[in-house]
């Protein structure tokens, strides 16, 4: 019912807020601004969720990395997802609350990555 995720990412970080419910009102009242600005701006959450579609679990490919157990196709799966990243990251000037202006300037751009 509650889960509308669209990445595996997504439903471990919904588990993980639902099991460890901030006790902070400052935390939750940023937390309560960013949904009612993702809410009120259907734009910005589309654009949101279309880039969030083309991005794989990069925590498990993370863990095949050190795993050992990468196959090329995971390689690619990975470059296209970081890719993604940064079109998430070109995002940050359009949301207003801090708790998302949070989210978008602690993403990295892995440019540096991709191109090797």
């Amino acid at each position: 019912m509650l889960d509308k995720t669209l990445t595996g990412m997504g439903r471990r970080k919904l588990r993980f807020f639902l099991l460890h419910p901030l006790k902070n009102v400052e935390m939750i009242k940023q937390r309560q601004e960013a949904v009612e600005e993702l809410v009120k701006n259907s734009s910005l959450r589309e654009n949101i969720r279309e880039i969030l579609k083309e991005i794989f679990d990069i925590e498990r490919l993370v863990s095949k990395i050190s795993s050992g157990t990468m196959s090329p196709r995971d390689m690619v799966s990975l470059r296209e997802s970081l890719k993604q990243i940064k079109k998430l990251k070109n995002l940050e000037s359009q949301v207003n609350s801090t708790f998302l202006k949070d989210v978008f300037s602690k993403l990295e751009d892995f440019e540096w990555l991709i191109e090797n």
